[in-house]
């Protein structure tokens, strides 16, 4: 993050850097040999979806940001259903 308030005072605003975690836990081979309650686990295609998301949006929007998956598609694409 500190790269990206780095590239906005040098006015760098074509490029951003940006980090993005999953709301929730994801399903994966990985969750389903755990202890992890799959009632709570979503599916992975939630955070591949925000992939695009994120690169298709406005430098200036994410740069710098920390997001969450679930947040950016509800706040920036309008996803408003995450079905599991």
């Amino acid at each position: 993050m500190g790269l990206a308030m780095d590239w906005q005072r040098e006015g760098r605003n074509q490029m951003a850097i940006t980090s993005m975690w999953p709301a929730t836990a994801v399903e994966s081979a990985a969750a389903q040999n755990s202890k992890a309650d799959r009632a709570q686990l979503r599916k992975p295609t939630i955070f591949s979806d925000a992939i695009p998301a994120i690169l298709e949006a406005p430098a200036e929007t994410v740069t710098g940001q920390c997001l969450l998956d679930g947040n950016f598609l509800r706040s920036h694409v309008g996803v408003t259903h995450f079905a599991k």
